[in-house]
């Protein structure tokens, strides 16, 4: 009789043990479940937001465009980085050639102010700042981001760019300038 007890004792907490496991296991993945709605809640919008500033930033050009004949606009033109930072400038080229035709279009990027500067390092902040045959039709914009990743070592100061644009055809050929101001940490 006592032997059977103590297996009816053994067995009700044998059962007891495995109730618990499964209660702590549904409120794990009910919490983990929660967890991971609330992150895609936080940052799911990111994507779209950085979308909308996208459009946003086309559209103020394009209406910048609207009121003149530029062939090379930039923006923002004057940008100010910490070092250990990094930002995009949108280089917007726009075919403006009266042939009614598609042309190609190249731009290539310069430090204009290389005093006491060493110019290939300063250019080595930049990627995509120069292009080969962009190829856009009559009245069509194009954009091209140029990221700017200023290192922890950049010396503080002004720098000034100049951007020159080409096109097979001299009529669509333009400069702009831009300049980055480099901030301590």
């Amino acid at each position: 009789m006592r032997h059977s007890k103590r297996v009816l004792r053994e067995k009700r907490g044998a059962i007891e043990l495995g109730m618990n496991t499964i209660v702590i296991v549904v409120i794990g993945v009910v919490l983990l479940t929660l967890g991971l709605r609330w992150i895609y809640g936080v940052f799911g919008g990111l994507e779209e937001r950085s979308q909308e500033i996208d459009e946003q930033l086309k559209k103020q050009i394009s209406d910048l465009f609207e009121g003149g004949d530029e062939t090379l606009i930039i923006r923002p033109n004057s940008v100010t980085i910490k070092q250990k930072e990094s930002k995009d400038i949108i280089f917007a080229v726009r075919n403006t050639i009266s042939d009614g035709k598609g042309h190609k279009f190249s731009y290539r990027t310069v430090l204009t102010n290389p005093e006491g500067k060493d110019a290939s390092e300063v250019m080595s902040w930049l990627t995509g700042a120069s292009e080969n045959e962009i190829t856009i039709p009559s009245g069509k914009i194009e954009y091209r981001a140029v990221a700017v990743d200023i290192p922890g070592t950049a010396p503080i100061g002004t720098y000034r760019f100049e951007v020159t644009l080409d096109a097979d055809n001299n009529e669509g050929d333009s400069k702009a300038n831009f300049i980055i101001r480099v901030r301590g940490e």
